[in-house]
């Protein structure tokens, strides 16, 4: 029989409908299409009851959908919206959760400053009770989350030793809080940034345990993932076959959850080894198709894409060509901060210079980019870069 409208009907209704949310998002990828008239009902029930009503928890839990769903735009909107609660109420925690969703949406658009910062803030204000009680509603915790988001960004700024002790921070957390969730995430953000510094080996680890964790429990969503980190680290260890299955594979499963994120990243990857393995028709239509799932707002790899563009027009001997795709990459990582990207970038352009017997161009250019570094001289870009000054 279907309760009167009322106050207490629309609380019970809202007490049976927030577990549902998390539940679709934890199984069955947290862009489910089944998730957003759940989410949409909860958020309506939310606003009528006003005061006393859990907006807060529901608007995070909303966001993460909007962000899988690659609704960059939406997201934008929504992050003030939770800040401004958050600031308003000053409840245990709130800050953690709120600038978290914010430094997650500016990471993934590209804008790496913001990411930093806003992830600082939201460590300073991580409430351990409060965070495990949020994370009934959005299913992770946001205490390792804003602290993996801070060493992700940190290494995109250029601080890689930073970075990753902020990652084994995380990391530590994740384990203490006895969150299976958390933790098989925060493995595959380290495993991302592992990702990024060209270290096969170690993605390929952090990519398994992520993967190990999301079979066991049914994770569809961190199950790609985690293929997906283990592809890339198979193209940087140079095992180009073995990394196309993988990429494949991550692919597929991503588009089964019914996401719209990450694909930048991998079919960069996948055209990469493609173009590796000799395929080169099909790497150019997976490197289209890169730049064209940028276009809800998903800006994280975009330097990176157009040095893989750079890099095939070099292969066939199009110096000018690459050139000109080298310029536009580093002018995007000098916008974004990206100092790693730039250094990479940078390197590439070498390879032209080196050609041309432009030796000189190579120090001037080259040797005050490197001399910025402080630290993650470990880092293969960097190693790189010392080798190559060292030979001139």
């Amino acid at each position: 029989m279907t309760l009167p409208a009322s106050p207490q009907r629309d609380m019970l209704e809202l007490s049976l409908k927030l577990p549902i949310s998390g539940v679709l998002m934890a199984l069955q990828g947290y862009a489910a299409p089944e998730v957003e008239p759940v989410q949409n009902r909860c958020i309506e029930i939310c606003r009528h009851l006003g005061e006393g009503a859990p907006l807060f928890p529901v608007l995070c839990a909303n966001w993460e959908w909007l962000f899988i769903r690659g609704r960059f735009t939406d997201c934008y909107q929504r992050c003030p919206e939770v800040i401004a609660l958050a600031e308003a109420a000053q409840g245990p925690g709130m800050m953690a959760e709120a600038y978290w969703a914010s430094n997650c949406t500016s990471f993934y658009a590209g804008d790496f400053p913001t990411a930093c910062k806003h992830a600082e803030i939201g460590t300073r204000h991580h409430h351990r009770e409060a965070s495990i009680e949020f994370a009934k509603i959005t299913q992770q915790n946001s205490g390792p989350l804003n602290l993996a988001y801070h060493g992700m960004a940190l290494w995109q700024l250029g601080y890689a030793d930073q970075a990753f002790a902020r990652l084994q921070e995380a990391l530590e957390m994740a384990v203490d809080l006895k969150h299976i969730f958390t933790l098989q995430m925060t493995e595959w953000k380290v495993g991302q940034t592992y990702e990024f510094a060209g270290l096969g080996d170690k993605a390929i680890e952090y990519g398994e345990r992520c993967r190990r964790i999301a079979d066991e429990q049914g994770f569809a969503f961190w199950v790609a993932l985690g293929t997906g980190c283990k592809g890339v680290g198979l193209k940087h260890l140079g095992r180009f076959h073995e990394a196309i299955d993988a990429l494949q594979a991550a692919l597929t499963q991503l588009e089964a959850t019914g996401s719209f994120i990450l694909f930048p990243k991998y079919r960069c990857h996948l055209a990469d080894a493609l173009w590796q393995a000799g395929q080169r028709d099909a790497a150019v239509k997976q490197l289209d198709a890169a730049f064209a799932d940028q276009s809800g707002g998903e800006y994280f790899m975009h330097a990176e894409l157009l040095r893989t563009r750079g890099d095939f027009a070099f292969d066939r001997g199009e110096l000018d060509q690459a050139e000109s795709s080298y310029r536009d990459a580093l002018a995007v990582a000098i916008r974004q901060g990206a100092k790693m990207h730039e250094l990479r970038t940078m390197l590439q352009l070498c390879r032209i210079w080196q050609q041309r017997g432009q030796l000189a161009e190579i120090r001037q250019h080259l040797e005050p980019l490197y001399n910025w570094f402080t630290e993650g001289f470990d880092m293969p870009d960097l190693k790189a870069a010392k080798a190559l000054l060292a030979g001139l």
